[in-house]
């Protein structure tokens, strides 16, 4: 049984090898290619990817009775209490908070964790990297993931994106996705910057504005409050390359480009390293 949130890919790979699968989620969770996301279930009450049906399971109780039939089921936990009660053969821990939020090999005889923050063999069993390049994928059975750099990456010079708003794509709507601290996509409708704190310098990019690159200054910190898709009021602090992905994506939706506010434009090749990836804070 795997818990917390993973890949929709290997998701469906281990209830396909006969594996029951329990996904963890959030109460509002988010997805770029919703479509073809199991977390999906979590507000339509099922969701199917190719032939595969997750259910979503309104009790510990429901979530037991759905993989006693063998079904693929998703329940709204967080926080992982239910994995005492479970006591299941395995956890996955694939928040991507980039830290340790609270797992341990206590949990389960098989315990695996994805990215940064924790280490092989102390916290968890495993350790699967993260980090685009030559090691993605990589099993670590000892030591740790590369550290998190709060920077995402640019693949063959091009920017994978931390966000987009409507307007970019010919919508004119007051709405845009915004990639957070655990690189999932979170929805902001009439989003307004309520509060800023400190200052940051970094580069962006844009997929507006492709192949271009620039020295921005930032606040720090944000708090942001917006709309989610049901109407209801929310307020959010992020810092660092999440306040600054606010910021940019706020920005669209105001009529303004990051390119206005560049001190100074960089060569793509500046952000090059020892696997030739490309790194930048690009949205």
């Amino acid at each position: 049984m795997a818990a917390e949130i993973w890949p929709q890919e290997q998701i469906y790979k281990l209830k396909k090898s006969g594996f029951p699968v329990l996904i963890l989620e959030t109460a509002n969770p988010s997805a770029i290619r919703r479509n073809v996301a199991f977390c999906e279930a979590v507000y339509q009450g099922t969701q199917t990817v190719e032939d595969m049906t997750c259910y979503l399971a309104g009790s510990m109780e429901q979530a037991q009775r759905f993989l006693a039939d063998g079904k693929l089921t998703v329940l709204v936990d967080p926080v992982g209490e239910s994995i005492r009660e479970l006591k299941p053969l395995a956890v996955v821990d694939a928040i991507l908070a980039k830290k340790n939020l609270g797992t341990s090999r206590e949990l389960a005889p098989i315990t695996v964790a994805l990215g940064p923050g924790f280490e092989a063999g102390r916290d968890v069993d495993a350790v699967v990297e993260t980090k685009r390049g030559h090691h993605l994928g990589r099993v670590l059975w000892k030591g740790m993931a590369a550290p998190n750099t709060d920077i995402p990456g640019i693949i063959e010079g091009a920017a994978e994106g931390a966000g987009l708003a409507a307007p970019q794509v010919g919508i004119l709507r007051r709405l845009a996705l915004v990639m957070v601290e655990d690189e999932s996509f979170l929805e902001i409708i009439n989003p307004e910057i309520i509060a800023r704190e400190g200052e940051q310098d970094g580069a962006e990019g844009c997929l507006s504005v492709p192949g271009k690159y620039g020295m921005v200054k930032r606040p720090m910190q944000v708090t942001v409050k917006f709309q989610d898709r049901h109407g209801e009021w929310h307020e959010r602090t992020a810092e660092g390359f999440t306040a600054r992905a606010f910021c940019h994506e706020i920005d669209h939706l105001d009529g303004h480009l990051y390119t206005e506010l560049v001190s100074e434009y960089l060569d793509p090749s500046e952000f090059a390293d020892d696997d030739d990836d490309y790194e930048g804070e690009d949205e």
